[in-house]
C-alpha cells in the first residue's frame, strides 16, 4: 500500500508544463495529507505567493531543495616563526 512521502509543513514545487500547468510552480506547502486517489496519495497545497490552496496527487509535485547556506571555513592557524 503506498505512503505519504511528504509531510505536513514540507515546502514542495510543481514542475511546469503538461497537465500540471494549473497549478502554480510553488513554492507550495503542504497543508494536509489526503486519501489516496487510485491508489496515489494526495495533498492539499497552499501557495505562498498567492493563499490559495490546491489538491495534488504525488506525482505532481517535488521536495524544495533549498539553497544550503555555504559552511565558513575555520581561520587557518598563522605558521609560527622560527627562531634561529
Amino acid at each position: 500500500m503506498p505512503y505519504h512521502r511528504f509531510k505536513v509543513g514540507q515546502t514542495v514545487v510543481a514542475p511546469f508544463g503538461g497537465p500540471d500547468a494549473l497549478i502554480p510552480h510553488g513554492p507550495l506547502v503542504i497543508v494536509r495529507l489526503l486519501p489516496l486517489a487510485d491508489g496515489e496519495p494526495q495533498y492539499r497545497v497552499r501557495s505562498e505567493a498567492e493563499g490559495h490552496d490546491w489538491v495534488v496527487l504525488e506525482r505532481q509535485i517535488k521536495l524544495m531543495e533549498e539553497e544550503r547556506p555555504v559552511k565558513p571555513q575555520p581561520p587557518r592557524p598563522r605558521p609560527v616563526p622560527r627562531r634561529r
